[in-house]
């Protein structure tokens, strides 16, 4: 096989590791060159990566169910020295590639896919130390963003999609003077015991997207506070349960000697939430649920999962469910 990259379509790169191509190509063709995957290195022995298939189904619906999907990082190849050849400065590559990074990026693109450009990082000649160092570079050395900053960048979308309005919910309940939750989420993930955006966000997205309040989602409805009117009865339906929770609960809540607004307790009192509202059940059965479980401290209900499906199990439990 015989892949050009035309001369216009690539330029080249040079680093302290030497010099590599950046060049675009469609996924067709990068998966036509591109046939074994790199994991990790055992005394540099290759190993092949092993594609993780729900990350590729979530991958593709993104690239093709999602109107600004986008990949701006560059795949990362590499290829042998007798692989590649020059013709009239166009680069031929003339055998299989090996994948640094994006082999699961690539493997939710369709096998024909044409009209989906993307960045490649072509590296030539590298000994499978340095390729191996590459791969341990871009998925160890470099630094994770925290979940809770990428999730307030929804704040500055203008259009409605589940992430929009979780966060659009999330941040009124942290802003309305009168919610439970005012001024307590930390947006940002900094603090060290307070409860942060991102378990908040992850959990109603997924009800947002799949499950309990799916249909309030799908719902039309008038706008409030940048939100619709589905969408609105979906903030009081926490407020309300939370001010609740609050009300009952009043010494442990926003105690950091308590676990209620620690994740450990956010967690299994928000799956409550879900299993009252799915049933039908009012949230005034709440009201006398405090003295029915043991105290909501760490000594009880640890860290570890058993001792958090207690929480949940004791709360059932005292709700006679």
């Amino acid at each position: 096989m015989n892949t050009t990259i035309l001369k216009e379509n690539y330029f080249q790169i040079n680093q302290k590791i030497g010099s590599f191509f950046v060049c675009k190509m469609s996924p067709k063709i990068l998966k036509e060159i591109a046939k074994k995957d790199i994991n990790r290195y055992e005394n540099l022995d290759e190993i092949q990566r092993e594609l993780k298939s729900e990350r590729t189904k979530s991958i593709s619906k993104y690239i093709y169910d999602v109107d600004y999907a986008t990949f701006p990082n560059s795949f990362i190849i590499s290829v042998w020295n007798d692989t590649y050849i020059w013709d009239d400065w166009n680069l031929n590559i003339i055998w299989e590639a090996y994948i640094l990074d994006g082999q699961h990026r690539l493997s939710g693109f369709k096998e024909e896919e044409e009209d989906f450009e993307i960045i490649v990082s072509v590296y030539v000649g590298l000994d499978k130390f340095h390729q191996a160092m590459i791969f341990s570079n871009i998925n160890w050395l470099q630094t994770k963003v925290n979940k809770s900053l990428i999730y307030s960048l929804y704040w500055f979308w203008d259009y409605r999609t589940p992430e929009i309005v979780t966060y659009s919910i999330i941040a009124l309940l942290n802003t309305e003077q009168d919610s439970p939750w005012v001024g307590l989420i930390n947006i940002l993930g900094k603090w060290s015991w307070v409860l942060s955006l991102a378990p908040f966000f992850e959990e109603l997205e997924k009800e947002i997207k799949t499950w309990v309040f799916n249909k309030l989602y799908l719902d039309d409805g008038l706008d409030f506070t940048g939100l619709n009117k589905s969408d609105t009865k979906l903030y009081f339906i926490l407020y309300d349960y939370y001010n609740i929770i609050k009300e009952n609960f009043n010494e442990e809540w926003w105690n950091k000697d308590y676990i209620l607004t620690k994740t450990t307790g956010f967690y299994w009192f928000f799956r409550l939430l879900v299993y009252l509202q799915d049933n039908n059940i009012d949230f005034s059965t709440l009201k006398w649920i405090k003295n029915k479980i043991n105290p909501l401290t760490n000594e009880y209900y640890k860290a570890w999962w058993v001792g958090q499906k207690a929480l949940y199990n004791d709360l059932k439990k005292a709700l006679n469910l």
